[in-house]
């Protein structure tokens, strides 16, 4: 059918089971303005382990930035702010919950202007249990440094591989 500039599309969606990254690289500047991913009930294996990003602009391979100054990181958690800059990463989720009734972190993250050849920001929320047994919910907003398009992003643990959940991509139809 016709789309119509604005609406949300969906591009892509996979089921998780024991991996080390999970790659979106479903972007298309001539179709969308920004993005947002969906994450359900995500778990990793290890108690206390992070979940963050890395994002790509290369175009043949998608290498993902990973030096020690390509992202910034703004985060409230439990209404205290922290930010930190120089990050070989971007920040979704600190210490994530394994133990017993801990099911996982749900949430979103939206990538604004990955089409433009400007820093790209990403804002997500986020909640679930952390590693100390509490609901906890997260709240960033990551920048990329660097002045060029993203068409591709790459999730992980800091430590270990994911055990479940499932990411999903959506598009924002240009208007």
């Amino acid at each position: 059918g016709t789309k119509i500039g604005g609406g949300m599309e969906f591009i892509a969606s996979t089921d998780i089971s024991n991996d080390a990254t999970v790659s979106f690289t479903g972007f298309d500047a001539s179709k969308y303005d920004s993005y947002k991913f969906t994450f359900h009930n995500i778990r990793n294996e290890d108690d206390n382990i992070s979940l963050h990003f890395r994002s790509s602009s290369d175009t043949s391979s998608h290498s993902y930035d990973s030096g020690t100054n390509n992202y910034g990181n703004s985060k409230v958690v439990h209404g205290t702010g922290a930010s930190t800059a120089g990050q070989d990463r971007g920040d979704l989720y600190d210490a994530i919950g394994t133990g017993s009734g801990e099911v996982g972190i749900s949430g979103t993250l939206e990538v604004f202007s990955a089409h433009l050849s400007i820093n790209t920001f990403f804002s997500s929320f986020f909640a679930g249990y952390n590693s100390s047994g509490n609901i906890s919910i997260q709240t960033q907003t990551n920048h990329r440094a660097e002045d060029a398009q993203v068409n591709a992003v790459q999730f992980f643990m800091h430590n270990g591989n994911f055990a479940s959940g499932t990411i999903t991509m959506y598009g924002m139809v240009n208007s």
